[in-house]
């Protein structure tokens, strides 16, 4: 989760970039919009994919050092890479959000929100699992106290994959500024 926050925060900068009217200047070089455009998406995901990463990679170090075992190193970041799906799922609905409702686009925040606090205190408060389960980190397997499973890891990639395509197609269809 701790990714996601940049995700959203990354994902929404071409929305800044918009709205500051950076974005107008920038589509008038030779640069299509849709590229432009998926550069940002690209940043957000890179960006997201290494910080990620990185958790994992300081979950590795950090149990490394307490129990003098380095060998769970890459075990402990390949873990902290199994939920990039969720991350990439919060990317795809910032950027639906940019791409077909700019206006509205704080609401990624709040589905951030909620996926955070379901997923921290959801147990805790008693909240029902149907409800627990909404969030798209509940859906894959939690490594490494769970067995890998393909199916939701790509069933999650592949609805993140389709809302960012949805938020590209969105763009390309706008008016700037909008």
């Amino acid at each position: 989760m701790l990714a996601s926050g940049f995700a959203i925060s990354s994902s929404l900068r071409a929305r800044s970039a918009e709205t500051a009217g950076h974005a107008e200047l920038m589509i008038t070089a030779p640069v299509s919009r849709r590229r432009w455009a998926r550069a940002e998406l690209i940043v957000a995901v890179a960006g997201s994919a290494v910080i990620v990463a990185a958790a994992g990679l300081g979950a590795g170090l950090t149990y490394a050092v307490v129990t003098g075992d380095p060998s769970q190193v890459l075990r402990l970041v390949v873990a902290a890479l199994a939920t990039l799906p969720a991350v990439l799922l919060l990317i795809g609905v910032a950027f639906a959000l940019f791409g077909w409702a700019p206006e509205v686009t704080v609401a990624a925040w709040g589905v951030f929100a909620v996926v955070v606090a379901v997923g921290i205190f959801g147990a805790v408060l008693g909240l029902p699992q149907g409800l627990i389960d909404l969030s798209p980190f509940e859906a894959l397997p939690a490594l490494p106290a769970e067995q890998f499973s393909w199916m939701p890891t790509v069933v999650v990639s592949i609805i993140a994959a389709g809302l960012m395509g949805i938020g590209l197609i969105g763009f390309g269809r706008r008016d700037l500024g909008r």
